[in-house]
C-alpha cells in the first residue's frame, strides 16, 4: 500500500437528496513531488446518481411534489384569469382584441391534463434520444405501492383546479365571441372591422410546427400530444402578440396581471426543473445523462422566450396605440395629396 497516495471519498445525503444532487464524488491525490517517477495529477470521479436503499420507500413522494407544483401554477393562472375577467368586466370595448387562438390554446393546456392526469401540465420538449427519458414520480408510487392519502389528496385538489381554470377560460371566451357579435351587428357592412382569427391562426401554426420539425429531426420519431400541447402553451402569447399586430390594437386588450401571470406559470415549471438535481429511477439498473442534458437547455431557452413574449406584448400595448396613430395620419396625408 502506497502510503502518499489520499483517497477523500464524499457520500450523498441521505436527507436532503431532493435538494442536493445524490452522487458519490472521489478524490485521489498523491503527496509525491512532481520530479517523482511514480507521480501523477489529481483525479476526481463522479458516479453517477444513486440512491440509498431507505430511500426506496419515498420514491413515490415524487408524485406528491409534482402535484403541488400543479396545484401552485394552476392557482397562479386562476388568479390571471380571473383578474382578466374583471378587467373585461371594466373595459368592455377591448375585449374583440382577445385572441380567441391563445384562448384555445389554454383551453386544450387545461382540457388535456383533465383526461391524460394533471402531471401532463408539467410536460415539456426535448429535443434529443427520448429512450432514456425517466419515468414519472407517479411510476415510482405505483411500484412502492405508496397509495396515500396525500397523493390522492393532491391529484384531486389538482383536477379540481383544472377544472375551474378551463371553465374560467371558456368565459373569457365567451365574452369575446359576444363582443365580436355586438361589433360585427353594429357595422354589418364592414365585416372586416371585427378581428378575426384566420390570419393569426396560420402566422402563429409556424412556430410549433417549425418544433415539430426539428424534434422529428433530433428525436427520430414525432414528439407525444402532450409535448406538442405544451410547446403551444409555453408559446401562448404569441398568437396575442400575432393579433396585436395584424389589427392594429390601439388599445389594452390584455391586463398587464394575466399576460404576466400565464408567462409566470408557464415559467415556473421549467425553473423548477432547471435547478432541481436529476430524478433516480431506483428500480432501474441502467441511468444515462442524455435526457438530462437536453432538456436543460429547453428549461433555459423556453422561459427566456416566453418572457420575451410578454414583453413585446407589453410594448405593443403600451406604444401602439401611438404607432397606429402615426400611420393613419401618414395614410391620411397621401389621400389629401392624390386628391
Amino acid at each position: 500500500m502506497d502510503c502518499s497516495v489520499e483517497v477523500k471519498v464524499e457520500y450523498p445525503p441521505t436527507t436532503t437528496y431532493r435538494l442536493i444532487g445524490s452522487t458519490t464524488k472521489v478524490h485521489i491525490t498523491i503527496t509525491r513531488s512532481a520530479g517523482d517517477p511514480l507521480y501523477f495529477g489529481a483525479v476526481k470521479l463522479e458516479a453517477l446518481p444513486v440512491m440509498y436503499q431507505k430511500q426506496w420507500r419515498d420514491a413515490g413522494s415524487g408524485g406528491v411534489i409534482n402535484g403541488a407544483l400543479c396545484i401552485v401554477v394552476l392557482s397562479v393562472a386562476i388568479a390571471a384569469s380571473l383578474s382578466q375577467l374583471r378587467y373585461l368586466k371594466s373595459h368592455a370595448d377591448v375585449a374583440p382584441y382577445v385572441s380567441d387562438v391563445m384562448l384555445a390554446v389554454q383551453f386544450l393546456g387545461y382540457g388535456l391534463p383533465l383526461i391524460t392526469g394533471s402531471e401532463a401540465l408539467l410536460e415539456k420538449v426535448t429535443f434529443g434520444s427520448q429512450a432514456t427519458k425517466p419515468p414519472p414520480p407517479s411510476s415510482y408510487a405505483a411500484a412502492a405501492g405508496t397509495d396515500n392519502e396525500l397523493y390522492r389528496a393532491v391529484g384531486q385538489m389538482s383536477r379540481a383546479l383544472l377544472l375551474a381554470a378551463l371553465l374560467l377560460t371558456l368565459r373569457i371566451g365567451h365574452k369575446v365571441r359576444r363582443s365580436r357579435a355586438r361589433m360585427l351587428a353594429r357595422s354589418p357592412l364592414q365585416p372586416w372591422r371585427v378581428p378575426a382569427d384566420r390570419k393569426v391562426l396560420a402566422y402563429s401554426s409556424g412556430a410549433p410546427l417549425a418544433a415539430f420539425a426539428l424534434a422529428v429531426a433530433l428525436n427520430g420519431q414525432a414528439m407525444s400530444v402532450e409535448q406538442l400541447v405544451a410547446l403551444t402553451q409555453d408559446l401562448l402569447l404569441l398568437p396575442q402578440m400575432i393579433g396585436n399586430a395584424v389589427w392594429r390594437v390601439n388599445c389594452k386588450p390584455l391586463a398587464g396581471s394575466y399576460y404576466l401571470g400565464i408567462t409566470a406559470a408557464r415559467v415556473l415549471p421549467h425553473a423548477y426543473d432547471y435547478l432541481r438535481p436529476p430524478a433516480v429511477d431506483p428500480y432501474s439498473d441502467q441511468y444515462s445523462d442524455e435526457y438530462l442534458q437536453m432538456s436543460r437547455p429547453v428549461d433555459l431557452v423556453v422561459p427566456l422566450v416566453a418572457i420575451a413574449l410578454a414583453l413585446v406584448v407589453y410594448v405593443q400595448q403600451r406604444w401602439n396605440y401611438a404607432i397606429v396613430s402615426r400611420m393613419c395620419k401618414a395614410e391620411q396625408k397621401k389621400l389629401q395629396h392624390i386628391f
